[in-house]
């Protein structure tokens, strides 16, 4: 039998086969190594991110102590959740990690809205609320046990109708109250003066992620704000903040004894003060916006000076948001004061809600709920308390994913995410 001969070709051919068989097959244990391995760092993330929601749940539906770290613990994953403040809303933080993966959110919360849709809720025990001109009440509203009735000033009669276009209840006497760890927070951040290693110096645009530490811009003098500032940014003053209508803010918190946002300027901004907050004419501060005045001591029954009204709305001047006037225990007065603290002028208004400690005179419109000890109007040289003069809440106005006021023990809602 002759020996078969096979041409250095073919044995090459076969190498060639073998070789890009082997390659394949290789190819192909990478490729499902990979899979499993990306298949496993997917569960991890896809664990973390509904560990993150778990905490994100129990931040807005537990009353969590302001600072402390809440340590959830869900199968292989550890939850943190931490509670803030920043302006008039709660700062909520939830951090998941498994092993070596990590998955954070935050986020700014507020109450929710109140079932059914709290028109206006008055504090006073005594006084009858008195409705005149085009005053228009809409929603469930908290009255004394005098009620309400239709009244005139200066001839002027109303007539708009129902009283109450909503229910009417009997108020538990007095406001309900604000958060305790809320107002100490605005008592403290009010006369807190950051470190140096904090302060920046303003360029044309500054940005400042919340995942990162505060930056603060600070002037013991008067600032005049006309660049943009967006994030995780708090510019205090020792005496005044003025902002131009050529600043861009955006979730700024800006802190000083007395803040003016000058007319036509437009962005989202908290703002706190120890005497005076002053919308212009045709400002709009869109969701979610807060304002609070913690109001200085005065003497008992000692009238402001005319136009130090602590917080005042021009008009055609919008916040979407919430508006707050606190008192200091210094600042409450043992008789009925007849000082105006928060003033909404004709066309000027609030898409949100309104807590005041005080008066609210409101010549504007209200779609959402307001507390208040009292309304009062001033027309004719005379004061009328507890009056409403052609002001109009309309509670059922209010947008059901609004979160509002840090009213104690309420569950909140996401207000907004942050970055």
């Amino acid at each position: 039998m002759h020996p078969i001969k096979i041409k250095a070709s073919a044995l090459q051919f076969a190498i060639l086969v073998s070789v890009m068989v082997a390659l394949l097959l290789g190819s192909f244990l990478t490729l499902s190594h990979t899979q499993r391995y990306f298949k496993i760092q997917s569960d991890f993330l896809l664990s973390n991110i509904e560990a993150m929601n778990i905490g994100i749940n129990e931040g807005l539906t537990t009353h969590l102590i302001v600072g402390d770290t809440v340590v959830l613990s869900e199968e292989n994953t550890t939850i943190k959740v931490t509670k803030g403040f920043w302006g008039g809303f709660t700062k909520l933080s939830s951090l998941a990690e498994t092993k070596s993966k990590k998955f954070g959110k935050l986020l700014l919360a507020g109450s929710m809205p109140t079932t059914p849709k709290t028109a206006a809720y008055i504090g006073d025990e005594s006084l009858p609320l008195v409705l005149v001109g085009n005053a228009r009440l809409e929603g469930t509203t908290y009255l004394s046990k005098n009620g309400i009735k239709a009244g005139n000033i200066a001839g002027h009669y109303y007539h708009g109708g129902p009283l109450v276009r909503g229910g009417v209840r009997l108020n538990a006497g007095g406001l309900p109250s604000i958060d305790k760890d809320w107002r100490q927070y605005i008592e403290r951040i009010s006369t807190d003066r950051p470190s140096n290693e904090d302060f920046i110096h303003p360029s044309d645009e500054n940005n400042r992620s919340f995942f990162e530490s505060t930056q603060y811009v600070y002037s013991p003098d008067l600032l005049v704000l006309t660049e943009s500032y967006i994030g995780n940014i708090i510019i205090k003053s020792d005496r005044e903040i003025r902002v131009t209508p050529y600043c861009h803010l955006n979730d700024v918190l800006l802190i000083a004894p007395k803040i003016t946002l000058e007319s036509g300027f437009n962005g989202t901004a908290h703002l706190i003060a120890k005497e005076k907050i002053e919308l212009k004419e045709n400002v709009s501060l869109t969701y979610p916006s807060s304002l609070v005045v913690l109001g200085k001591q005065y003497v008992d029954g000692q009238p402001l000076h005319n136009g130090d009204k602590p917080i005042v709305i021009s008009n055609s001047a919008w916040v979407q948001g919430i508006v707050v006037y606190l008192q200091t225990k210094e600042g409450q007065t043992s008789k009925r004061d007849s000082r105006t603290h928060i003033k909404i002028e004709s066309q000027g208004g609030i898409d949100g809600s309104l807590y005041c400690e005080g008066n609210l005179e409101l010549e504007g419109t209200i779609r959402g709920s307001v507390y208040t000890q009292n309304f009062m109007a001033n027309a004719s040289g005379s004061r009328y308390m507890n009056h409403i003069y052609n002001g109009k809440v309309l509670g059922n106005d209010l947008h059901a994913q609004f979160a509002g006021l840090p009213l104690v023990l309420t569950h909140q809602k996401i207000a907004k995410w942050l970055y």
